[in-house]
């Protein structure tokens, strides 16, 4: 079942919430979830980016990026596609 736009928004929107108090998690992985949920195709939910554009996007190794999503990811902050990125090294949200 595809989501439709208003329920990515708000699947986006609630994961940037549950981050903000998440003790657990760095400002660059704040900074990581702001910068994807930013690049995040509004219809799909996806991000079309490599890890390692992502890295320079933040100023940061690429080893960096990955470690936030390891972060993200068993924050549970990010949702399962997040998750399925970490396989393809290519984000989603």
């Amino acid at each position: 079942m595809s989501k439709t736009k208003k329920q990515i928004t708000a699947s986006k929107l609630a994961n940037t919430d549950q981050a903000v108090i998440d003790q657990r998690l760095t400002d660059l992985d704040y900074r990581l979830l702001g910068l994807m949920v930013s690049l995040a195709d509004g219809a799909t939910g996806i991000v079309k980016r490599r890890q390692t554009e992502l890295a320079k996007l933040l100023g940061r190794a690429r080893r960096s990026i990955q470690r936030c999503l390891d972060h993200l990811v068993a924050s549970n902050t990010s949702n399962r596609s997040v998750r399925r990125a970490k396989e393809l090294s290519g984000p989603t949200m």
